[in-house]
């Protein structure tokens, strides 16, 4: 098939990228301002949202919308082709720079060690998060409080949390790590996914 050496090529370069992620401690303090990014697809139209948030008041201090086509299906593990160009267009639109970014996909959290949010948060320069509600490898170690740890092999890679019935799942993106993972659960009352939901219902809107 076509896609294989092309999903080889992509895997490649994903490899390539993840020897320049750094993972490092950003400390979250209140006033700290939150980037939620997420888009929505009808065949090859994208609707994208992006609603930048200030913590831990959770108040919204801008929006962005707007839409494009893409010309790459949905592959797992290769989600950054899709969505990537897309989120640092809304990166690019927002008129005030955010701390943090955080992203509907994956981190660190990915068999090449580098998915949608450490792609974006390269390409922006800026500390990325990815927030999912499947995992892509790795099982968790669940302790208390409905939260747990996400290990690939050995090593933590992010953390889950259950609200609900639901699990959702974070990881350090780029400039981040599971610190910060910790301090966003706590600066967002542990409902960091309601930052993402309120950008997914602008892209739907």
């Amino acid at each position: 098939m076509v896609r294989d050496p092309l999903y080889k090529f992509f895997a490649d370069v994903q490899r390539v990228l993840a020897r320049s992620v750094e993972l490092r401690h950003l400390h979250l303090a209140d006033g700290i301002r939150v980037c939620a990014i997420d888009a929505s697809y009808s065949e090859n139209r994208v609707r994208v949202g992006a609603v930048l948030w200030e913590l831990p008041s959770m108040t919204a201090l801008e929006e962005v919308r707007f839409s494009g086509t893409t010309h790459f299906p949905y592959i797992p593990g290769l989600f950054y082709l899709r969505e990537g160009p897309f989120a640092a267009e809304a990166f690019r639109r927002l008129s005030v720079r955010p701390d943090l970014l955080l992203l509907e996909g994956h981190g660190v959290a990915h068999p090449r060690r580098a998915g949608l949010a450490s792609i974006v948060g390269l390409v922006t320069g800026t500390p990325a998060v990815g927030i999912a509600k499947r995992l892509l490898c790795g099982t968790v170690v669940w302790g208390e409080g409905g939260r747990g740890w996400v290990e690939l092999k050995g090593e933590r890679v992010g953390v889950a949390y259950r609200v609900g019935t639901r699990v959702y799942y974070l990881s350090p993106g780029h400039m981040t790590d599971l610190e910060t993972l910790l301090e966003l659960l706590d600066l967002t009352g542990g409902r960091p996914h309601e930052l993402v939901r309120r950008a997914h219902e602008l892209s739907r809107s």
